[in-house]
């Protein structure tokens, strides 16, 4: 029957989930035991310093095979119910109620062991359609419901926060939260709602280091909540929603220059920073906006994070994205067009013309040749006739940039005994900027 009792396993690990996700969080550690015997269910999972969920090492096999087994089960008594048409409406609208939670709980059991199981995921869905409601009539069980898998997320992504499919799902629950919830275009409600998702992603990046789905959830976050927190309306907010907006990217940048400071290695973490900043200087409605003044203060936290830790390879793409994001905007902007000019000119003379030693072969002299090199490749594909022009005004012949070197330099990047490659380009760079 869709309605018959769940397993040991799975009333033991639904009760532990079952007491708040905020209380605990999921941490599979093994539990030493000498005994040659499996371990009982009660003794087999555990709540460690009521704060983390234990597993015995050698029993995870057999919980997995016991929830899977009564996942399948769970299937398949679900589809022959509705097959069923024997059952009155009354009848069988209840028996859907519980067959329909009976799934939740076993997907929730599943998901812990397997969180990249696509059809559980589905399942899940599903059965949360059927408590949620797929219409646009709002009743507060169903953001609730929506709310409630949201926290369920926020526990499994404790332990398990590089699953592609748990990612998907939470994209698909939090467009729900927007469908159903009336106050979808309320603008505090909005902004709290997208800082909760921040919040949730930083603690993930900041447990799972270098963590690329956190970073692309996040950046997916203003592909959502921009056009909602810009939509029109009638009482002449536009302007401070846009500010609003402008201000909140602003505080996600310097978080970034701030994470980066502390996180050398998280190359998704400066991409997204490029991202965010490529928001702000390319602004969708009008209101009071100085792209220079975000154009400076972008050069200087990319120069300072290079300044502190110039051997970083993070540092210097973070700071080479920068430029490039710069590039577009001075295709039609003189001013942002000198500041790039000047911050190629003083990684030159900062980085590379004041020493000529060996020492260039050190690691901040490949990651500084490497951005001269990109910055004046970039420059031209990007800025055509103006990219030209801008070379010139720092007296750099087209001859400066020998193909040949360039591609030896790229190809091998941190390769430091192709010594002639840098006496050679070191000639032709003391020519373009002296």
């Amino acid at each position: 029957m869709a309605g018959c009792n769940l397993p040991p396993v799975i009333e033991r690990l639904s009760g532990f989930l079952n007491q708040g996700p905020t209380t605990f969080e999921i941490t599979i550690l093994p539990i030493q035991s000498t005994e040659d015997e499996r371990l009982s269910v009660d003794d087999s999972i555990v709540l460690v310093e009521g704060q983390h969920l234990g597993m015995d090492a050698r029993s995870l096999p057999w919980i997995t095979r016991q929830i899977r087994q009564c996942y399948k089960l769970q299937k398949r008594q679900l589809q022959q119910q509705q097959q069923d048409s024997t059952t009155t409406i009354k009848k069988k609208k209840n028996e859907d109620i519980a067959s329909f939670r009976n799934l939740l709980t076993v997907t929730s059991c599943l998901l812990l062991v397997n969180p990249d199981h696509a059809t559980a995921w589905a399942d899940r869905r599903r059965s949360l359609l059927h408590f949620g409601g797929d219409d646009d009539n709002y009743d507060k069980k169903d953001d609730d419901c929506w709310r409630r898998e949201l926290a369920f997320l926020n526990l499994l992504m404790t332990q398990h926060s590089k699953a592609p499919s748990s990612w998907g799902h939470r994209k698909y629950v939090l467009g729900k939260i927007l469908e159903t919830n009336p106050k979808r275009r309320n603008v505090d409600f909005l902004t709290s709602l997208a800082q909760d998702e921040v919040n949730t992603c930083t603690r993930v990046a900041e447990r799972f280091p270098k963590n690329y789905y956190a970073w692309t959830h996040r950046r997916y976050l203003w592909t959502v909540f921009k056009p909602l927190i810009l939509e029109e309306n009638s009482n002449g907010e536009d302007n401070e929603r846009a500010v609003l907006l402008r201000g909140i990217w602003t505080s996600e940048f310097e978080r970034i220059c701030k994470w980066l400071e502390t996180h050398i290695s998280d190359h998704s973490a400066a991409h997204y920073g490029a991202q965010v900043l490529q928001l702000l200087m390319t602004p969708s409605t009008p209101y009071i906006y100085n792209p220079e003044e975000m154009a400076t203060k972008a050069l200087e936290e990319s120069r300072t994070l290079v300044n502190r830790q110039p051997a970083t390879e993070t540092k210097w793409i973070f700071r080479r994205m920068v430029v490039q994001v710069l590039l577009l905007q001075a295709k039609t902007n003189a001013s942002i067009r000198a500041l790039v000019q000047s911050e190629i000119v003083s990684v030159y003379h900062e980085y590379v013309a004041k020493d000529t030693s060996s020492s260039c072969l050190d690691k901040h002299h490949i990651h500084a040749w490497t951005f001269l090199v990109w910055c004046m490749l970039q420059m031209q594909k990007t800025l055509g006739a103006g990219g030209e022009n801008l070379l010139a005004q720092n007296k750099t012949p087209r001859q400066a940039i020998p193909s040949n070197a360039i591609s030896l330099l790229q190809r091998h990047l941190k390769v430091v005994h192709h010594q002639k490659i840098w006496t050679d380009y070191d000639c032709t760079m003391k020519e373009a900027f002296q």
